[in-house]
């Protein structure tokens, strides 16, 4: 299955060195990903907020990230598509020994749904 039109960036909001990111993403409640997770209770998968982050981070960096090690990961409510399509991913994002470290809460601006804390390369 292609994650392909499962989500569209709106916008992107960075600051001078792009440390600091904030994407506006909306998600297509209508793709194929949903019917089987759950079918009658789409929730978005985990792994699809994942790569959300990483379509983000390589966006920002301009270059094909690459997930080298997820630290911490942490759901606290689940994305229900119907109820939440416009999700607020606030980033920040620091070069140490060439690799960017990204610290990462996923929202609808009010309810947190995800923290993340990882290392991309490029």
């Amino acid at each position: 299955m292609s994650l392909h039109k499962l989500f569209y960036i709106k916008n992107i909001k960075k600051n001078e060195d792009s440390s600091f990111v904030e994407a506006l993403v909306e998600l297509n409640a209508k793709h194929e990903v949903f019917e089987g997770h759950f079918p009658g209770n789409p929730v978005l998968p985990g792994v699809c907020v994942i790569d959300i982050i990483k379509t983000i981070v390589s966006q920002v960096l301009s270059c094909k990230a690459k997930l080298t090690h997820a630290q911490n990961i942490k759901y606290q409510h689940p994305i229900v598509p119907s109820e939440y399509h416009l999700l607020v991913l606030a980033c920040q994002i620091n070069l140490e020994d060439n690799n960017y470290n990204v610290k990462v809460e996923v929202s609808n601006g009010t309810k947190k749904f995800c923290s993340f804390k990882g290392t991309f390369s490029c």
